[in-house]
């Protein structure tokens, strides 16, 4: 039996965010926590999903290599046209959050690991200004953002 401390509640899993490993889902739907209903209801119906992830946060805010993340965790889609990701810090006062990446907007991936921690960055431009966003996770799971940027690629 998994031992995590979420519990089910007729929305859906409710997540503390502290869960055991990296997951894949085949829809947005059946994330866990505030992202299934992030993500969800942000799909347009043109949208096709290809590959759906969770990732739970981690202690660690920092890479050795220098890129920051917040201490939250992520539930993140790839569609034929964008990547989705939902954003939850599990901290009161602070509501989760969502970003939308166009394909088209896409300049390039960070992927590694060092250890026990694993990285996957996107870096884009909006408007002409250079952003990105980095999700910081167990290494065992760097599987499913491989896979992530494998669907981006085909």
């Amino acid at each position: 039996m998994l031992k995590s401390k979420t519990k089910y509640t007729w929305e859906g899993w409710e997540s503390s965010g502290r869960e055991d490993w990296v997951f894949s889902v085949k829809h947005p739907c059946e994330l866990i926590g505030v992202h299934a209903k992030l993500i969800d209801v942000q799909l347009k119906e043109s949208e096709k999903v290809e590959y759906c992830v969770y990732s739970p946060r981690l202690s660690s805010t920092l890479t050795p290599f220098g890129l920051r993340s917040e201490e939250a965790s992520r539930g993140i889609c790839v569609t034929d046209k964008r990547f989705i990701i939902s954003e939850n810090r599990h901290v009161k006062g602070i509501e989760p959050s969502l970003t939308s990446i166009d394909f088209e907007d896409i300049q390039y991936f960070n992927i590694g690991n060092a250890l026990i921690l694993g990285w996957f960055s996107i870096h884009y431009c909006v408007d002409g200004n250079l952003k990105d966003i980095t999700i910081l996770f167990s290494s065992t799971g760097r599987h499913h953002f491989e896979k992530l940027i494998r669907t981006y690629k085909k």
